[in-house]
């Protein structure tokens, strides 16, 4: 089935039921495995699509334009799949691939800390047959939703920085804490996890590099975009914003051409802001009945808004507001 009938048919009818409940959010998430589409990153030979980065971000922007939750929940998984897919380990790609391809086995991610060397917040020591995590995790989604991490780590005496896939089970080396009440997204399960010498077998290690290269190769605003992108994208298909429409046009075209800065960034979150008040206008009391869609991306936009890397990103956004 094409994409946006898809989309259309099985989660628009479902987006508000499927931000909240985590058993709808599971669902959703095994449709598109039904289709096959849960490792679009991964080369073919593995069961891959191996979309080039224009068309997983239109992709990726298409879902989460329907559903928040599934297109966050799920592009955990596909960037899961693109780590594993780029490991020089074939025997792992061959295990691993074509089940996550059909969501056969999910796999979340938690590797942002990776951008933050100079205070790890999760080490690596070796051991035999493996490491030693040891650490802790503030952020982490899928809880009970995802049957494995890729944990990122540092490994600081060997200079080193890595990935590896972890078990999502709660055990004795493996705490977490409470799941936390969001304001959106509420069914993909966040939580903190606390790592005491958590033994990662050397076969489950996906990438070892010098420290620094993960936050290198890394724009976190390129990662982000996408989620103003959508909430914008959804708020115009429900809307009449003929200016705004083509300012987001012209913002996401930009960002194809050449990815993300403050600038850039903070002009689809002001995009994203002015249509939040255009759709609860061009609504009226409907906006108000919940749930609606409208609310739901309100809601989104308010998560997405200050999830952000840093204060000049924030001051940004604050200036192109007029704030």
């Amino acid at each position: 089935m094409e994409l946006t009938r898809l989309l259309e048919k099985k989660i628009k009818p479902k987006a508000e039921m499927i931000d909240a409940d985590p058993r709808a959010l599971l669902k959703g998430f095994k449709l598109l495995g039904k289709h096959k589409l849960l490792a679009m990153r991964a080369l073919k030979e593995y069961g891959g699509h191996d979309l080039d980065p224009e068309a997983y971000f239109t992709y990726t922007e298409s879902i989460h334009s329907y559903s928040g939750a599934l297109g966050f929940f799920q592009r955990q998984h596909q960037a899961a799949a693109r780590f594993v897919s780029c490991s020089d380990k074939i025997a792992l790609k061959q295990e691993w691939l074509s089940l996550m391809a059909k969501g056969k086995r999910r796999v979340g991610v938690s590797i942002s800390h990776l951008r933050a060397p100079a205070t790890p917040c999760v080490e690596a020591v070796p051991t035999e047959g493996g490491w030693s995590l040891r650490g802790h995790i503030s952020w982490v989604s899928g809880y009970r939703l995802f049957e494995w991490l890729v944990v990122g780590f540092f490994c600081p005496d060997e200079g080193l920085e890595g990935m590896g896939l972890v078990r999502f089970k709660k055990g004795r080396t493996f705490k977490m804490s409470k799941v936390l009440d969001m304001i959106a997204l509420s069914s993909t399960q966040t939580l903190s996890i606390e790592l005491k010498d958590h033994f990662l077998p050397e076969s489950r290690i996906i990438s070892l590099k010098p420290i620094g290269a993960y936050g290198e190769a890394s724009n976190p605003l390129n990662v982000q975009f996408v989620n103003l992108s959508a909430v914008a994208l959804g708020f115009l298909r429900d809307i009449d914003a003929p200016a705004l429409h083509a300012a987001y046009e012209t913002c996401r075209e930009t960002f194809l051409a050449k990815g993300a800065d403050e600038s850039l960034y903070a002009e689809m979150n002001r995009i994203a802001t002015h249509l939040s008040y255009i759709a609860r206008f061009q609504w009226g009391t409907r906006s108000v009945i919940c749930p609606n869609a409208v609310e739901r991306r309100c809601r989104e936009l308010m998560l997405f808004s200050v999830i952000l890397p840093s204060r000049k990103i924030t001051e940004a956004c604050l200036k192109s507001l007029n704030c």
